[in-house]
């Protein structure tokens, strides 16, 4: 009999721990509640960490060299932006990526900027300073 009731305050005290740290379960459980949220993340590889790099033409030309990136889906990027013209320039993505250099990156400077590759497609980053001056990078 004393059994039955050590494993029942055992069973207790698990689903208090449990409750504790946020995690949904019932007896016989061992898996956690995932969010919609978290499932579409972990539906994207996230072992992989990728350096690119994007610079500006050297003197006035208005253009990314190169203009085309490609990285995997779910990949945690780092991309340093390189400022090689003689004017000040930026880097910015349009949604869903989430990052952008400084407002202006002055001539010789560089950044980095790092953000989570999302599904794979072609998103469009540009200069705001130049309208026209844009690339794509192309997660696979």
């Amino acid at each position: 009999m004393s059994s039955v009731r050590s494993g029942g305050i055992v069973l207790a005290t698990v689903l208090a721990l449990s409750a504790c740290a946020g995690t949904k379960t019932t007896p016989g459980d061992s898996v956690p509640a995932v969010t919609p949220a978290a499932t579409a993340a972990a539906s994207l590889p996230t072992s992989e960490n990728v350096n690119i790099s994007v610079a500006t033409a050297a003197g006035t030309d208005l253009r990314f060299e190169p203009g085309t990136q490609t990285v995997p889906a779910g990949a945690t990027v780092a991309l340093m932006f390189e400022n090689l013209s003689a004017m000040p320039h930026n880097l910015t993505f349009e949604a869903p990526i989430s990052a952008a250099t400084s407002t202006v990156v002055d001539p010789g400077a560089t950044e980095t900027i790092s953000f989570i590759a999302p599904e794979a497609g072609e998103y469009s980053f540009a200069c705001t300073l130049h309208p026209g001056m844009s690339g794509t990078l192309i997660v696979q």
